[in-house]
C-alpha cells in the first residue's frame, strides 16, 4: 500500500501542472494527542470545470506524555512508577502528510462552490522521544505509514483569481514503530533487550480556513 501511494504521489507531481496554490490553517483533533493547530499547503491544477488534481503536504506539532507507553513502563518496571516513567515516556510529534489530492467542485452561485475531497498518500512522523537510561537526553525516529482523508468544504470567490474558504477533513493513519529498552545485568537476570511497539493513532477531525490563489 505504501508503495502504491508513493507511486499515486510521483504521478501527480508530474502530471499535474501546479495553476493554483492553497494556503490552510486549523485545529486537528487526532486520537493520540490533543488537539492543536495544523497548517498546509495545497498546489492543484484543473482536470476540466468540475474537477481538480495536484498534492499537499501538511506540518503538525505536539508534545505530550504518552500515556499508554509510561503505563507500559510501570507494569514492566514496578520500581521506577510514576515521575520517571512518565519523563520516559514524553514525546514531541512533528506530522508531515504528503497526499495526492483529488476535489470536485460544486457550483451554487457565480461567487459560491462547494466542494469534496480526498487525499492519498503518505504520513511522516518524526518522533522526538527521551532515552529510557537516560531521559534528560532526546533520541528521535521517522515512523511511516499509509495515509488517507476525506473532507467536504465551500469557497467564495473575492477576487478574479483568488477564493476564501472553509473545510472539515477526517484524516486516517497510525504510523508505528519498535522501541527498544537495554535493559542491564543483575545479580539475579542477565541483560537483555525489551521490545515496545511505539503506535501514533494520528486518525481525527480537523477544521481549517484559507485562502485559495490562482496563477
Amino acid at each position: 500500500m505504501r508503495f502504491i501511494s508513493f507511486l499515486l504521489l510521483v504521478i501527480t507531481f508530474q502530471g499535474a501542472a501546479q495553476q493554483s496554490s492553497t494556503i490552510k490553517i486549523g485545529l486537528f483533533d487526532p486520537k493520540v494527542t490533543e488537539s492543536g493547530m495544523i497548517l498546509g499547503y495545497e498546489g492543484t491544477s484543473p482536470i476540466d470545470e468540475r474537477l481538480e488534481m495536484g498534492w499537499s503536504i501538511d506540518w503538525f506539532n505536539k508534545s505530550y506524555v504518552d500515556k499508554r507507553l509510561a503505563e507500559q513502563f510501570n507494569t514492566n518496571y514496578a520500581n521506577d512508577i510514576g515521575e520517571l516513567n512518565e519523563l520516559r515516556a514524553k514525546t514531541n510529534l512533528h506530522g508531515f502528510p504528503v497526499l495526492s489530492v483529488l476535489r470536485v467542485n460544486i457550483p451554487f452561485d457565480q461567487r459560491t462552490q462547494f466542494y469534496v475531497i480526498g487525499n492519498l498518500g503518505l504520513d511522516f512522523l518524526l518522533v522526538y522521544y527521551r532515552d529510557f537510561n537516560n531521559p534528560a537526553e532526546d533520541d528521535w525516529q521517522l515512523a511511516v505509514d499509509f495515509g488517507w482523508r476525506l473532507g467536504a468544504g465551500v469557497k467564495y470567490k473575492i477576487g478574479s483569481r483568488s477564493d476564501l474558504f472553509v473545510e472539515f477533513n477526517y484524516h486516517n493513519s497510525e504510523p508505528s514503530w519498535e522501541y527498544e529498552v537495554q535493559e542491564q545485568a543483575t545479580l539475579t537476570t542477565p541483560a537483555r533487550t525489551r521490545v515496545f511497539e511505539r503506535s501514533y493513532d494520528m486518525s481525527g477531525l480537523m477544521a481549517r480556513v484559507g485562502i485559495k490563489y490562482f496563477y
